[in-house]
Order: structure tokens, then sequence, then C-alpha cells
């Protein structure tokens, strides 16, 4: 009867709750302690970044399976499975922002300090692009998954995207320059540089487009960070401040060579 079918669904979701609640239990008693021992804190973020979606994802799957016992919503069966089906993307797509999220913020305050690396300068920007692509993915597949034809908007989109590397064609390149530059980390920020241009100075930033000199006159100097990285460059602060300086002198004939 109907009675018992909602009385099934409820003890469905209610089991899937109690599931929930005891994955969570189980994560913070015992995983937790697990990840505790380790070395790296970067397991203990990933474990934070899947508490929620994990709860989420069950208590999703319990509503489902307890809606599938109801029989008089067997005609929305398609249409529910469509609803369940875009949550889960959108759980799956949450961790991952989680997860990308908890991994930059371990290594920008952990891992970068100690291997010194310039990519806790790119993070923020790596962590922005992985975002965009985890949405536009989700994105994808939830039209998908709503019946919405994806293959049209994907050439479409194919088009705008070329039409806009065409059109940013520089922006881009000093872009890709920007994250060469503090990746490789040829100069850094404070050292004294001189390109085969003539340009010289102390480098005061290096953003996502250009770089800033600060020249002895004390003027600042904005260099595309393409043409930085196509650049012939002679860091005076690397391997280290000292320099050794050859000055030629000229001794007079009549001078006591012992002297």
């Amino acid at each position: 009867s109907l009675s018992e079918e909602l009385l099934l669904a409820a003890a469905v979701v209610a089991a899937s709750f109690i599931l929930a609640k005891s994955a969570y239990w189980f994560l913070k008693k015992y995983v937790k302690k697990l990840t505790a021992k380790t070395k790296s804190t970067l397991d203990d973020r990933l474990l934070e970044a899947a508490e929620l979606p994990i709860m989420l994802f069950v208590l999703t799957a319990g509503a489902y399976f307890g809606f599938m016992q109801i029989s008089l919503l067997k005609p929305y069966n398609d249409g529910l499975a469509t609803l369940f089906s875009v949550s889960w993307v959108m759980v799956v797509a949450l961790f991952l922002l989680r997860a990308g999220s908890a991994v930059s913020s371990w290594y920008s305050e952990e891992a970068a300090p100690h291997r010194r690396l310039g990519m806790a300068e790119l993070l923020p920007t790596l962590n922005r692009v992985w975002k965009a692509f985890v949405i536009a993915i989700a994105a994808i597949m939830v039209l998908d998954n709503f019946g919405i034809e994806i293959t049209p908007l994907v050439a479409s989109l194919g088009i705008a995207g070329l039409a806009v590397a065409l059109a940013f064609q520089d922006t881009l390149a000093n872009f890709f320059a920007g994250l060469y530059i503090t990746a490789d980390r040829p100069v850094k920020p404070g050292e004294y540089i001189k390109l085969d241009t003539g340009d010289e100075g102390y480098v005061v930033k290096i953003g996502w487009r250009s770089t800033q000199l600060r020249t002895l006159p004390n003027n600042i100097v904005v260099i595309p960070n393409s043409r930085l990285a196509q650049s012939v460059i002679t860091n005076y602060y690397a391997p280290d401040k000292q320099v050794a300086v050859l000055v030629n002198t000229s001794v007079s004939y009549d001078s006591d060579l012992e002297k």
C-alpha cells in the first residue's frame, strides 16, 4: 500500500542520514587520527575537504532510493533520476573545488617555503583556473543530463575561444610568460638585474602581464613578461650579492716595480 511505501521510503532516507552521520563520525574518529600521524598536513586538508561531499552524496543517494520505493512516483522516475544525477555531479564538483583549495593552501603555507619555488605565487591564478575548469565541466555534464545537445555548444565555444585567443594574443603571451617567470624564477622581487636591452634595476613586482623594475634614479620601468622571458638577463644577486669588479690600471715606466 501507499502508506507502507511511504514508511519504507522514510526508513531508507533515515538510514541514509544515519549512515552519513556514521561516516562523518568514522572519518573524524579514526581516519583523522591516521592522517594526523603523517608528517604532511595535506591528507588532513583533503580529508576535511571530503567530509561534506561524502555526507551529501550518502544523503542524496538515500533520498533517491527512498523515492524509488514509492509507486506513485514511478511515472516521474526518469525526471527524478536526472535530478539526482545532477546533484551527484554537483557534489563531485564541490569536492574537486574544495580539494583544489586545500592543495593550494597546503602548498603555499608548507611546501613552497621549504622548496623555494615560485609556485606559491602562481597558486592563486592556478586555483582560479582549476575552479573555472571544474565549473565548466560540471555545467556541461548538467546540460547533458537534461538532454541538451552539447556538441554544437562545445563547437561554438571552441570557435569563440579561438577568436578570443587571436584577439588577446599579446595578452595571453604575457600571461604565460609570467607563469614561466614565476615558476622558473630566473629573477625574484628585490633582485637587481640587467637586460640585454639595457634596462636595469631592482625587481619590484612580477605581475600576470608585466614586470616592474625600479631604476637607480627611482623610476619604474614596466616590461612586458613576454619580452622579459626572451631577454638575456644578468642577475647581480645570483648566486649571491657579492660580485668581483675588474679595474684596469696603468703604471708609469718610471715607477718602482718593487712597489
